[in-house]
């Protein structure tokens, strides 16, 4: 999966969760930028997953922080591991559909705007 299909999944899912702010009476672009920075966190998360629970022969993180040609070397063997194995992107994107999940629930826990009645004046009856 590339970035044609990242950017379509952000704006899809961006559009989806506008519609559910405007419904909700919520400022749209505020809602569409939580959903853009929720998808990238959940990549961000889904990318350390990766690191720290499938790659744990290829990684060693105390010598990653002491050694920049270390760190460079594991890199390359993630990014070997990454594009061999089919469920490493797919870890991702769940991870990132995830963080778009979220933001959908919290708008679907937010109360709805109720729409006021409004009557026409000529039916409202005059006060005695």
């Amino acid at each position: 999966m590339g970035l044609p299909w990242v950017i379509f999944l952000l704006v899809y899912f961006s559009w989806r969760n506008s519609i559910r702010a405007k419904l909700k009476g919520k400022n749209i672009a505020i809602w569409i930028i939580a959903t853009i920075v929720a998808f990238f966190v959940g990549l961000f998360v889904g990318e350390f997953v990766l690191l720290y629970y499938f790659c744990k022969g290829i990684n060693n993180f105390q010598e990653m922080a002491k050694n920049q040609a270390y760190m460079n070397e594991v890199m390359q063997k993630f990014i070997v591991a990454f594009n061999s194995n089919l469920l490493f992107p797919a870890t991702l994107f769940l991870f990132a559909i995830g963080g778009y999940l979220l933001i959908r629930y919290i708008l679907e826990k937010m109360p709805e705007i109720k729409k006021e009645n409004k009557t026409n004046i000529s039916e409202i009856e005059p006060m005695n």
